[in-house]
């Protein structure tokens, strides 16, 4: 038995979609600091570094700030994520510690 159906276009897209990216990184790869950046404002802000097989390496809250610089240097070089969350949403970017 086969079927097919009519092809439709869409072309529409999710909120979630609307609101990404929430954060932006530079520079990356990274050496010594990594600046994070909030794409928009947001309150109780927070975010952490896990490494590639999902231990926390580090974590900080930003509060109101839209900005952040963080020291990487005393991690390990190598491949990490950075999950964002705040409002509600969470966000994960993946960065470079050369």
């Amino acid at each position: 038995c086969v079927g097919m159906s009519d092809c439709y276009d869409v072309t529409s897209i999710g909120i979630e979609e609307r609101e990404l990216p929430l954060f932006t990184l530079a520079p990356v790869p990274a050496t010594d600091v990594l600046n994070v950046e909030l794409t928009r404002s947001a309150r109780n802000a927070q975010f952490t570094v896990l490494d590639m097989t999902g231990r926390e390496v580090l974590r900080r809250n930003l509060g109101s700030d839209r900005k952040a610089r963080v020291d990487v240097s005393s991690l390990v070089p190598g491949a990490y994520f950075i999950r964002l969350q705040a409002e509600g949403a969470a966000r994960v970017a993946r960065f470079v510690r050369e």
